[in-house]
């Protein structure tokens, strides 16, 4: 996990946690597993757009976001997305058919409703943008600085292979024997 994903973790993490488990009942955990998912898929659409559109148009993205105020109540928005059957997993064309592979996964891998899986990025990536733009304004970025912490943090590549960026971080990793260390202490000791 990169440190942006990291930090933006610790500033907004708990309170999507709180408003995932309100709006379609998902734990705190896997709403912080969850999290973290989205947010490296957001950071590569905003990589992606930087690098075709250029970085007014990823500037615009996160303004809009954060004059929307998807920061400010975000309890309001994720009820108004819970009730939208409509509610576009791609996000336009920031991460487009991506969101909807995302989102297949999500209720494979989470056990989650399909129709509340496809929710997840609608409700989390807003947030994450509004976000971005407030760390932007408040730490005098502009432009180039948030150009560099999205090529810094950001990987369009991802977008190409969902299943395979997603399966690698959400297979839990195998149980390791006690064959390692525990094996040399005792053939250490039989010599």
């Amino acid at each position: 996990m990169s440190d942006l994903v990291y930090q933006l973790a610790i500033d907004i993490g708990p309170r999507i946690a709180t408003h995932l488990n309100n709006t379609l009942g998902i734990d705190p955990e896997t709403s912080g597993r969850l999290f973290k998912q989205v947010t490296p898929l957001v950071l590569g659409g905003l990589d992606r757009q930087l690098q075709t559109r250029g970085i007014e148009h990823v500037d615009q993205m996160l303004t809009q976001n954060d004059t929307d105020g998807a920061l400010d109540d975000i309890a309001e928005r994720f009820h108004a997305i819970a009730e939208d059957h409509q509610a576009d997993t791609g996000l336009g064309e920031l991460l487009g058919d991506s969101g909807a592979t995302a989102a297949k996964l999500f209720a494979e891998h989470f056990a989650l409703d399909a129709n509340d899986a496809r929710k997840i990025i609608p409700m989390i990536a807003p947030v994450v943008l509004a976000a971005l733009a407030k760390l932007r304004d408040r730490e005098g970025l502009g432009n180039d600085g948030i150009a560099s912490l999205i090529q810094e943090h950001g990987d369009a590549h991802i977008l190409d292979d969902v299943p395979g960026f997603l399966r690698k971080r959400l297979d839990k990793p195998k149980k390791k024997r006690l064959t390692g260390l525990l094996s040399h202490l005792l053939m250490g000791t039989s010599r």
